[in-house]
């Protein structure tokens, strides 16, 4: 675990210090993110089965340039899955940017761009395989996370706020 965290940190480190070089550093937390800022509840269904369910702590950092992902299982659950991550609005190439990292040894780049109320994230690996995330907007209250690889839809995750 304590070597995770360090490769967690150092991954941080290197990801501030490429927005502070680039480009007048136009990295932001825009309304969208801004409204997702709080404690939800998540349920994780694979194939229509609930799977787990979830926390996922949001919280702005470094001055409102990034939201702090935390997401940690309930009490009670078989599963143990956590991860963390960070979520962002670059203004000069309009496009969201989505930084994750869990215990099941995945940790990736998405890029994303806004369509009505909606965020759709995309991932592309080594081998060209695409992982499409889409974060859809239901209300101030409710939002749903749905996961594709390869065209094919692995999990959705329907958070409300606590």
């Amino acid at each position: 675990m304590k070597q995770g965290f360090i490769v967690f940190v150092s991954l941080l480190a290197g990801l501030v210090f490429s927005v502070s070089a680039s480009k007048a550093a136009t990295v932001t937390v825009d309304d969208t993110l801004k409204n997702l800022i709080g404690r939800w509840k998540g349920e994780a269904f694979v194939e229509k089965r609930l799977d787990r369910t979830e926390e996922l702590v949001l919280r702005p950092i470094f001055d409102n340039k990034f939201v702090f992902a935390e997401l940690a299982p309930l009490p009670g659950q078989t599963k143990n899955f956590q991860g963390k991550g960070f979520l962002s609005y670059d203004s000069n190439e309009g496009k969201y940017l989505f930084y994750w990292f869990d215990n099941d040894g995945f940790n990736g780049k998405y890029e994303g761009e806004k369509q009505a109320n909606s965020i759709i994230f995309a991932y592309v690996d080594r081998r060209g395989n695409k992982r499409i995330l889409t974060l859809e907007v239901e209300n101030k209250n409710q939002f749903t996370v749905s996961i594709q690889d390869g065209g094919r839809l692995v999990q959705t995750i329907k958070y409300t706020r606590e």
